[in-house]
């Protein structure tokens, strides 16, 4: 606890050294939340396109790495905050993050260009394609293209697509890296848990725009997969929180609804649910997950969630869908205690630099882009779900008003 003079002769109440109150989770706040974000997103956006990537708000310095998975993430991110803001600086800086893309779009190799015709992101040096990579960017680009009218990306978004589809196996399993160079040819790597969804859900975007059913044939046989043989045999306790897979099975429920795959998804929400911090005794850890909760690992449940409460209010699960909404309110105000304010950066060299971003946690100050992208998305998805509820709300009153007196 600590305290600051508010320059009227009274007293802020700091805890963890931020304000205690100004956290309501409203669409009014979350829309100040959203907008700083884009902010620091639009800021972080060099002229070449490239972010930068992490920084260190206590030292005001950058780290030299970088992931081309989180850059299509956080454009992907970014147009999301475009289409509630429509702030211009932010729309440019988001094309100049997607040519960057653009400019790491390689075809396959010497040997497969005979017979296929693909693009997909790849690392310009180590020459390898990560699948998800491909997928988060169908997510940027298709968010882009749905929300501006401008379809000049569409055709390398097929041809994205078109690499997902060369990545699957008959039994839908994926590959995960495409290599480049001969002698990496047939290499094994650690499985990625997050890369089927992102490919999955970027593929469902596609699929939004074209209308094309080859996209969602992959993405059935990919979750089908997931369901029925990868995860079969695992507790529901022990499953993996796949945020990713959770907003592809909402793509899927779009076009068909399938019973293995909605139990799959009930299965995930409740282990993520068997995680969450409804009450601390450290309030500002309700709304996180586990003893020491951390903000991106908290933001991807919540925009799972989102997914799962379209997905339950679709198939006329209201139960879930009021269950998840209680996670979705406070997940929301912890997030925003974990994004950076006027409050919360005035000991940092230079807070303005800070401010719209969001900390790691409360134990570590950086911000990488990744962290402002997933947290801006669940809360553009909690927005949006609390608007739909208050005109449900407004049009059953409005109904009940029009009924003749008894």
């Amino acid at each position: 606890m600590s305290f600051m003079e508010d320059g009227n002769g009274g007293v802020i109440e700091l805890h963890r050294g931020n304000r205690t109150d100004g956290f309501d989770v409203t669409p009014e706040r979350l829309y100040e939340a959203i907008d700083a974000a884009g902010h620091y997103l639009k800021n972080a956006v060099t002229d070449t396109g490239k972010f930068h990537y992490l920084y260190y708000p206590q030292f005001d310095s950058y780290a030299k790495s970088y992931n081309l998975l989180r850059h299509a993430g956080t454009a992907f991110s970014m147009a999301q905050i475009y289409e509630i803001t429509r702030d211009p600086e932010l729309l440019d800086a988001v094309k100049r993050a997607l040519e960057y893309l653009v400019g790491v779009s390689m075809g396959p190799d010497e040997n497969d260009r005979k017979t296929h015709d693909w693009m997909a992101v790849t690392q310009p040096r180590a020459l390898y394609a990560k699948l998800g990579g491909s997928g988060l960017a169908l997510l940027a680009f298709g968010n882009y293209t749905r929300i501006t009218g401008d379809k000049q990306y569409v055709p390398l978004m097929q041809a994205y697509g078109r690499f997902i589809e060369y990545m699957q196996e008959p039994n839908g399993h994926m590959q995960q890296r495409y290599w480049h160079k001969p002698k990496d040819k047939g290499r094994q790597t650690k499985p990625v848990l997050y890369y089927p969804g992102e490919a999955f859900f970027g593929l469902g975007t596609l699929y939004a725009l074209d209308g094309d059913m080859r996209w969602m044939k992959v993405v059935e046989k990919g979750i089908d997969y997931i369901a029925d043989v990868r995860d079969i045999n695992t507790p529901t306790k022990k499953l993996e929180h796949d945020h990713w897979l959770m907003y592809a099975t909402n793509e899927m429920t779009k076009v068909k609804v399938k019973e293995n795959q909605l139990r799959h998804a009930r299965r995930v929400t409740e282990a993520m649910l068997g995680t969450f911090n409804y009450e601390d005794k450290d309030p500002f850890f309700v709304g996180g997950y586990y003893k020491r909760p951390k903000t991106t690992p908290a933001a991807c449940r919540l925009e799972a969630k989102t997914a799962v409460y379209e997905m339950a209010k679709r198939i006329g699960d209201d139960e879930l869908a009021e269950r998840v909404y209680e996670t979705l309110v406070l997940g929301a105000g912890f997030l925003m205690r974990n994004q950076y304010n006027d409050i919360n950066t005035m000991f940092f060299p230079d807070p303005k630099e800070a401010i719209g971003g969001y900390q790691g946690h409360y134990w570590d100050p950086g911000i990488q882009i990744d962290y402002v992208q997933h947290s801006t998305s669940a809360l553009i998805g909690t927005r949006r779900i609390m608007l739909e509820r208050q005109a449900d709300a407004s049009a059953d009153d409005a109904a009940e008003e029009l009924k003749p007196a008894a």
